[in-house]
């Protein structure tokens, strides 16, 4: 029955971290020990520290050149026009359909970096435009650059998360 199993485990008693997955053999071949069979035993440089060592050192160099990008982060492009209450302030006297106007004007300009955004697959996660005329999008630090050349921006911004120390102070009291 021990026969029928045709994929084992070993661990090389030298060095209990080794491990290899054999296949192709059965569990008997093995059970002598490891200098029974060929295909039972581990090579002798990943017995050996420095065998061991080199081969953690090459699986940790190439898991670092797989993961070299950095992680996206959060950023606000902030746009040329100036946001709606900043258009109201500057005009008083406006009607309430030129203020609409100028936001729809702000919204069109808005949708067309968000296709332009879209089309260079950088992900906007949303915008505003009373306060503030910005999208905003996650990135990876390298495109930065090609975020400010795009048409109509002013300037991109890092967002950072930050606590706000009045509700700290609140939820311990």
């Amino acid at each position: 029955m021990a026969d029928d199993v045709r994929v084992a485990t070993l661990r090389a008693p030298s060095w209990p971290l080794a491990r290899a997955r054999l296949h192709e053999f059965s569990i008997a071949q093995c059970a002598a020990g490891w200098n029974a069979s060929p295909a039972c035993r581990v090579p002798d440089f990943v017995r050996s520290r420095f065998g061991a060592a080199a081969l953690l050192c090459l699986v940790i160099s190439i898991r670092g050149a797989v993961n070299t990008a950095a992680p996206p982060a959060r950023y606000a492009i902030t746009l040329m026009d100036p946001p709606v209450a900043e258009f109201m302030r500057s005009h008083p006297n406006a009607s309430p359909s030129a203020i609409e106007e100028y936001r729809k004007k702000i919204e069109a300009a808005q949708a067309a970096l968000r296709k332009e955004l879209e089309e260079r697959k950088i992900p906007v996660t949303g915008a505003v435009q009373t306060v503030l005329n910005a999208v905003f999008v996650l990135a990876p630090p390298d495109r930065v650059a090609e975020l400010q050349a795009l048409p109509g921006v002013r300037g991109v911004a890092l967002m950072r998360r930050k606590k706000l120390e009045a509700a700290d102070r609140s939820a311990k009291h």
